[in-house]
């Protein structure tokens, strides 16, 4: 998978021949950076 996914939260649907498979993306963390001077 190109990004991680919620096995929690895995659906699988077969209906008339089809199959539908949801993955929903996995909550990520949003990067911080702190910018500061140094004396």
């Amino acid at each position: 998978m190109p990004s991680p996914i919620q096995p929690d939260h895995v659906e699988a649907e077969y209906d008339k021949g089809v199959f539908n498979l949801t993955l929903p993306e996995a909550d990520q963390e949003e990067k911080k950076s702190v910018k500061g001077a140094v004396s």
